[in-house]
């Protein structure tokens, strides 16, 4: 499976292919970023029970909407992964299939080179 094929909906204008690494890169970074305006906010309500409920809850909504909206770019970067790959992985099964008799003649090579520890004492017995 590739890992670049869709467009990025991170809100910019221009459309930029993201790998999946990148995604996941740029989520976690937002995550961060929430973590630290949370905490910023909690601070900021320290001493006042009627904001600090407020805030409490624009945070949990703000997570929530968080949670949700990488979920969402995950499942359209698969999807738009898996429309990309169908392609692939017609053309990549014949070479995989290709790709294993190579080795798989190179096994059997290497197994009719091979000397059991016996023969090899049988040489070496000989040649004295």
């Amino acid at each position: 499976m590739s890992d670049t094929p869709p467009t990025s909906n991170a809100g910019t204008a221009a459309a930029a292919v993201e790998t999946k690494d990148e995604l996941l890169a740029r989520q976690r970074k937002e995550s961060r970023d929430l973590v630290a305006k949370t905490t910023a906010l909690r601070k900021e309500a320290r001493g006042n029970k009627k904001r600090k409920k407020e805030l409490l809850q624009e945070i949990e909504t703000l997570e929530a909407e968080l949670k949700e909206r990488h979920a969402q770019e995950l499942a359209q970067w698969e999807t738009l992964a898996n429309k990309d790959s169908t392609a692939a992985t017609e053309s990549g099964i014949e070479s995989a299939m290709d790709n294993m008799s190579f080795y798989r003649e190179n096994l059997e090579d290497q197994a009719a080179k091979r000397i059991s520890k016996n023969q090899k004492e049988k040489v070496c017995l000989a040649m004295l």
